[in-house]
Formats: C-alpha cells, sequence, structure tokens
C-alpha cells in the first residue's frame, strides 16, 4: 500500500508542477523573464559580460523548462485521461514523470555550467546581495508556510 500511495503522491505532484510550469509558460512568460532580467542587471549593477552571462543563463532554464514540459497539450490530455478513469494508470504516470526527469538530468550539466558562469563572474558584493535576496526570500516563504522565522 506504501507503494501504492507513494506513486500516487508523485503522480499528482508532477501533474500539479506541470500544470503550473505550463500556465506560467502561457502568461507571457519571455516578458517576464525579460523585465526580471533587467531587474537584476539593474539591482547588482551588472557590467556587459555579467549581463550576457545572466541573459545565457536565462535561455538555459527556458531550455530546460522547454524539454522538461515536453508536449504540454499531450501531457494535459493523457493527466486528464488517468484522472477520470475508472482505475488510475500508475505506470503510465510513473512513465511520464520519468520521461520529464531524463529530459532534466540530460539538461542539467549545461544548466549548472551556465548557472557557474553567471555565478563566478559575479564580485563578492554582489554575491552578498544575492544572498541576501535568497535569504529574504527563503524566510517569507517559510513564514508563509505557518513555520517560525528561526
Amino acid at each position: 500500500m506504501k507503494t501504492m500511495t507513494t506513486i500516487i503522491v508523485v503522480a499528482t505532484t508532477a501533474a500539479a508542477i506541470a500544470f503550473g510550469a505550463n500556465a506560467y509558460a502561457k502568461r507571457d512568460a519571455g516578458h517576464r523573464g525579460d523585465r526580471m532580467v533587467n531587474r537584476v542587471v539593474q539591482r547588482l549593477d551588472l557590467d556587459d559580460s555579467q549581463t550576457e552571462a545572466l541573459k545565457a543563463l536565462q535561455a538555459e532554464i527556458i531550455e530546460t523548462r522547454t524539454l522538461v514540459k515536453g508536449d504540454g497539450a499531450n501531457m494535459k490530455d493523457q493527466l486528464s485521461q488517468m484522472i477520470s478513469a475508472d482505475t488510475f494508470d500508475q505506470g503510465a504516470a510513473l512513465t511520464m514523470i520519468n520521461e520529464r526527469a531524463a529530459a532534466f538530468q540530460a539538461n542539467a550539466p549545461e544548466l549548472v555550467a551556465t548557472a557557474g558562469t553567471f555565478l563566478d563572474s559575479l564580485n563578492s558584493e554582489q554575491k552578498a546581495q544575492v544572498q541576501k535576496f535568497m535569504d529574504h526570500k527563503g524566510k517569507r516563504f517559510k513564514h508563509h508556510r505557518g513555520q517560525s522565522d528561526e
């Protein structure tokens, strides 16, 4: 029974992630990404080479998201059919999850290398600003989940 529960939880989580990524991609993600890059460039006062490294990271993230997403309409239809069927097809759900995980793993080295190139181009002050931003967002996320700011 534990295996079945685990598969259902994983399938539901994957479905939520897929639907969320699909919705985000449809919400004018290109313009949002460009605005985000411009804000980071301004806040960190990036030079031209750092800006290019950030844009390369943005492109790599978009490429990875596209690979993981695959044929989003097909996935949505498949999930809908699985949910509305008399019995949940665990094998098909697991296959769908494994395909997306494999796509992510295949692109992970390039994503990490591109992120490393950008982060290594930052000076210590810029890295401190990035760390401060991450710490602030992390605390805010925990607070919204009902956790203390310890």
